[in-house]
């Protein structure tokens, strides 16, 4: 029939083919693979998905300039037959990537040509629009998000991305008016939010960027006898674990941090700080700390953190003092609760505890009001959201200690103070936990591929989505 219809040769696709380029995808060895692959082209010149495979795993190797080629030949071979195509939006997408890492001409084309061929590929729209963001065109950037929002694709990821995209191009009106929902204030991780922050600036920040802050961070002294320690409890979106850090307690700087990452939280745990109290009674002036941290890519964050007093529900006679000190359990330690007063931002500071026990809405609000994006569906497929509740409630328990894996972190400064200001208890909501977006292809066209864009230099200067 092939012959009858004077079919080339090269377009014919044999079974046992496809069955060995099958085979040849499950090597887990990238330069193994890459080898079978070049021994079966002259079976498959015409079969778009052998490139695509050619490609990725060339990607995969760090043969980015190799790799773009055979982008390119892929388009060259699989154009022309559908208009919509995954792969080639993929494949595009990819070599957008390269192209725009490598400083060479036709990212911007190439990202614009990966949207014309698919709608629907929610990681090929967002390797788009951080390629057209950085090339000078939020527009397009913009659209290109919008695509996953307005139908409910991968809805965190997202989210980060266009926040990140707001903030990179300082369009404060309508960064603004996302954060100022706190359902996307809780899906977004707090370095994308800590970016975001400094660009609104301490007047133009909503309140729902404060009231987050206030209800997923928790500090104590835990009191003990002896050295004392200092404790942070934060939900995963604060990603410490990322971060470098120090604490300024009074004239004392501590650098030497251990963090347990659990299930819905994380503990980092500063020992032997000084001595704060005694455990068998309270301390009625224990000095405040700043804690210090250092997020990849963003200013550096201080956490101003004051005393909060101790309730005790008799205080009125010496007895009292005195069968707590004979009480077996009182020798297991004491904790003194801290709350947190402000959050520095580089050089401009903002206020927590005094904003949140003022009016809801700051001046600058009021002035310049804002449509908040509508909360999304809950029955959409996406993950659900998830608020933060008001911190008004205080914590029934006081978080333990369980045992963890522990790493250490760093970096030092100066010891730095606060006045005490008025206390207030702090919530702790359960919070989505979002991890940094890594562009990948979809799992449909890519499941035996390599990853997007391996650098064997470093990360990807310039600005990126998180």
């Amino acid at each position: 029939l092939a012959r009858d219809r004077k079919i080339p040769d090269r377009w014919l696709i044999r079974n046992q083919d496809l069955c060995n380029l099958e085979k040849a995808m499950r090597e887990s060895d990238p330069a193994v693979r890459l080898r079978v692959l070049k021994r079966m082209q002259d079976f498959m010149t015409c079969f778009p998905p052998y490139w695509y495979y050619v490609a990725r795993t060339q990607q995969a190797l760090g043969q980015l300039c190799p790799a773009a080629e055979t982008y390119e030949r892929l388009v060259k071979v699989g154009q022309g037959h559908f208009r919509k195509d995954e792969m080639l939006a993929a494949g595009l997408a990819n070599r957008a990537m390269i192209l725009d890492y490598l400083h060479q001409t036709g990212a911007v084309d190439s990202a614009i040509k990966s949207l014309g061929y698919s709608t629907d590929v929610w990681e090929a729209n967002l390797m788009a629009a951080q390629v057209l963001g950085r090339n000078g065109r939020p527009a397009e950037a913009e659209d290109a998000i919008l695509r996953n929002l307005d139908v409910e694709l991968e809805r965190d990821r997202s989210t980060v991305a266009l926040v990140s995209l707001y903030a990179t191009t300082r369009n404060t009106q309508k960064l603004q008016a996302w954060l100022s929902n706190p359902a996307v204030v809780g899906r977004l991780p707090m370095p994308t939010l800590i970016r975001a922050s400094a660009v609104l600036g301490s007047r133009r920040l909503p309140t729902a960027v404060v009231a987050q802050w206030a209800a997923t961070v928790q500090a104590r002294y835990d009191i003990n006898i002896g050295a004392d320690e200092f404790v942070l409890v934060t939900t995963p979106a604060w990603k410490l674990q990322s971060s470098e850090m120090s604490l300024n307690v009074g004239r004392e700087s501590s650098r030497q941090s251990t963090i347990a990452l659990m299930a819905g939280k994380s503990e980092v745990r500063f020992g032997r700080i000084g001595d704060i109290g005694h455990p068998l009674y309270g301390s009625s002036n224990p000095p405040p700390a700043t804690l210090l941290v250092k997020f990849p890519d963003a200013p550096l964050v201080r956490l101003r953190l004051d005393s909060r007093p101790e309730v005790t529900t008799n205080t009125s006679t010496t007895l009292s003092s005195v069968v707590e000190m004979l009480t077996p359990t009182s020798f297991g330690g004491r904790h003194h609760a801290l709350q947190l007063a402000s959050v520095e931002i580089g050089d401009e500071q903002f206020a927590v505890a005094a904003r949140l026990s003022g009016p809801d809405r700051t001046p600058a609000e009021e002035s310049n009001p804002v449509m908040t994006p509508p909360v999304p569906n809950p029955g959409s497929p996406s993950k659900p959201e998830v608020a933060p509740t008001p911190p008004m409630a205080p914590p029934t328990t006081t978080p333990s200690t369980p045992a963890a894996a522990s790493t250490n972190t760093s970096p030092g400064t100066a010891a730095e103070s606060r006045t005490q200001s008025a206390p207030r208890p702090l919530s702790f909501p359960p919070i989505p936990v979002l991890t940094v977006p890594r562009f990948t292809i979809p799992q449909a066209i890519n499941a035996n591929s390599g990853p997007t864009l391996p650098d064997p230099q470093g990360p990807l200067e310039g600005p990126r989505f998180d």
